[in-house]
């Protein structure tokens, strides 16, 4: 990227990294730590033109996470977020397509956070 003169990255987070989930404390390190090297690569690599952004998905209706957590307790959590329901993978590859877009040519270093405003409540 360095050596094209520019480039995008978009990491994927969690709103794990920002609230407590029981049995998830790995999980959401995990994705605390990638919120922190987004920050810190954008700022290191600003300078060539790359971009790092990241995005936090809240709840994703895909079969892994209804598998994991059972069927009842992700509607439940759908339930839980203003929107009353969870994304679709949809929706959330929308939010990854806008941050690596030209349209977002001026974003580096964010958590763009995509929950149904489950962090908002």
């Amino acid at each position: 990227m360095i050596e094209r003169g520019g480039g995008n990255i978009v990491n994927i987070s969690s709103i794990a990294a920002a609230i407590a989930m029981p049995h998830m404390a790995t999980y959401g390190a995990q994705k605390a730590a990638v919120e922190s090297f987004t920050r810190s690569w954008a700022a290191e690599w600003g300078q060539y033109g790359i971009r790092v952004n990241a995005v936090a998905p809240g709840n994703v209706n895909s079969d892994n996470v209804v598998e994991f957590i059972g069927a009842d307790q992700f509607t439940s959590w759908g339930e839980g977020n203003p929107l009353k329901r969870n994304a679709t993978p949809e929706e959330l590859a929308e939010v990854i397509a806008f941050v690596a877009s030209e349209r977002a040519s001026f974003v580096t270093g964010q958590v763009i956070v995509a929950d149904g405003g489950r962090l908002a409540v």
